[in-house]
């Protein structure tokens, strides 16, 4: 059994102090806990997650998101109606985008460009995540930052960093199945090309009957 495996391997070995194994060595875990897609150890499942927000590892913490629901775990808790988990995940993903925005930042005023790449490179990976059905976090505030960040590095002329967040929030605008969310959101979305595709879409979005219809729509 993985996940007794896991769990024995938690008791003897969780809480390991170097940062330096702690990432591989937590990972190494989620993979054994989820391992057995009909049961889960949540509870061990829970106490990872809080590890890696304890130890401050947001790239092992993406690749953990990542991996909870490419294996259908976040599915699982779902239909267990496991509220816990599923913020548990959405929380790490609100934290690895507020770490990476934080990154892109410091990165610009340090004058760092390949660092810049590498952090739109993982907002990318994080909108993937964002827009992940099993995923329980409030997509239209992810929107509202992205299209802010936007609007910042335009006005810094910062171009790339504009189009890489305006692009994020059209990834992000094309998932919201309720149409009043989709006309709120995308009201304020950034002056370009992209944009204005979706801005002349949501015209006929907000007038389908139902959310199936709109999504069914957009992405045609």
């Amino acid at each position: 059994n993985y996940s007794s495996f896991a769990r024995t391997i938690w008791r003897h070995h969780g809480g390991v102090s170097s940062r330096g194994l702690s990432g591989r060595f937590y990972l190494l875990l989620l993979n054994l806990c989820i391992n057995n897609q009909l049961s889960i150890d949540w509870e061990l499942f829970v106490s990872i997650f809080s590890e890696l927000k304890r130890l401050e590892l947001p790239r092992s913490l993406l690749l953990a998101c990542e991996c909870a629901v490419q294996s259908n775990a976040l599915e699982l808790a779902a239909s267990e109606e496991r509220v816990d988990i599923l913020s548990c995940v959405g929380d790490a993903v609100i934290t690895i985008s507020s770490i990476v925005i934080n990154e892109i930042t410091s990165s610009m005023e340090g004058g760092n460009e390949q660092s810049v790449q590498d952090c739109l490179s993982t907002l990318h990976r994080i909108t993937s995540l964002i827009i992940a059905e099993p995923v329980q976090v409030d997509r239209i505030s992810f929107v509202n930052e992205y299209m802010a960040m936007s609007s910042h590095f335009e006005s810094k002329s910062h171009r790339k960093l504009s189009q890489g967040f305006s692009e994020e929030a059209t990834r992000i605008l094309a998932h919201l199945t309720d149409p009043h969310q989709f006309s709120a959101a995308s009201s304020t979305a950034p002056n370009n090309d992209s944009e204005h595709n979706v801005a002349e879409q949501n015209v006929e979005y907000s007038t389908l009957k139902n959310s199936k219809e709109a999504v069914e729509a957009f992405e045609r």
